[in-house]
């Protein structure tokens, strides 16, 4: 059960949305953001913190499908508040081209009404360095007014998988299938939309984390937003739907959505940029008593 503790409203909501801008002269190492990012993924662990975000999120899933027709819809998350501290916790193993792949390359559409072109790299497998040891892949994005890192790594608590015909065959020394990964990412947001110009003029920044809902499916939870993100369809007629919202703490201890839901969705083409949706959501999670 989670505890009715205001520090991690405290620290996930505030501290980390405070501190993590940078200044262009304090400009972050590669290995800096991934540790950003994984320092917020083990305070959204503590005090039950991913559990209540969890469950907000489910809610949204269920109780608030698109509106309008010939809108992609939430019908393909399959995300529970359980599953979430679960994988946010390492105990799944990842695919890490299943989770970054079918985004790479080039989408356009509007974000609040303004024309935004976003450019997914490649997936790239990363070997361990002395300054990422236990990083696994990379995804570099340029996300149309800053630059985007995925990161899949093993945390260290991650199970390890085994083969299970190796383990039944009463084998010593199981031969290791996988180890369970976690998903995380950066934003650093621009004071300008070229992708070609100054990286250091960085007017926000903040760390995210990752759910690997399946294949072409993630959610990502910032330290004030949730990006539904799914690719549908196929080559040229694919789709890239974001659908979100924005949250806040309340007075009760939990989480509430402030401002309804939003959804962009990007296409293949930049002649095609399917309308920016708001749409009403007002959901409130409570923490529990222990």
């Amino acid at each position: 059960m989670l505890r009715p503790d205001h520090r991690f409203l405290l620290t996930v909501l505030t501290c980390l949305a405070v501190a993590t801008p940078m200044l262009a002269a304090d400009r972050a190492l590669p290995a800096e953001r991934l540790e950003r990012a994984e320092r917020f993924r083990l305070q959204l662990l503590e005090d039950g913190a991913a559990e209540v975000v969890g469950t907000l999120i489910e809610r949204f899933l269920s109780d608030h499908p698109i509106p309008l027709a010939e809108r992609p819809t939430l019908q393909s998350f399959a995300l529970t508040a359980e599953r979430f501290v679960q994988q946010l916790s390492g105990a799944e193993p990842l695919d890490p081209d299943a989770a970054f792949s079918p985004f790479a390359g080039r989408w356009y559409g509007l974000w609040d009404g303004k024309r935004v072109d976003h450019y997914w790299g490649p997936l790239d497998l990363a070997p361990p360095t002395r300054a990422a040891p236990r990083l696994v892949a990379t995804q570099t994005a340029w996300v149309g007014d800053g630059w985007g890192w995925n990161f899949l790594m093993h945390p260290p608590e991650a199970k390890q998988f085994v083969h299970r015909e190796a383990a039944h065959a009463g084998d010593r020394n199981p031969v290791v299938a996988a180890r369970g990964s976690v998903v995380l990412g950066y934003v650093e947001m621009l004071h300008h939309q070229d992708p070609d110009g100054d990286p250091h003029d960085i007017r926000d920044a903040f760390p995210l984390v990752g759910y690997q809902d399946g294949p072409g499916r993630l959610v990502w939870v910032t330290p004030n937003f949730v990006f539904c993100e799914e690719v549908l369809g196929a080559a040229g007629d694919a789709r890239y739907a974001i659908t979100g919202f924005q949250y806040e703490p309340t007075p009760e201890l939990g989480l509430r959505i402030q401002g309804g839901g939003f959804q962009a969705v990007y296409t293949r083409s930049p002649d095609e940029r399917p309308a920016w949706l708001r749409f009403p959501a007002t959901i409130c999670v409570k923490a529990a008593a222990e």
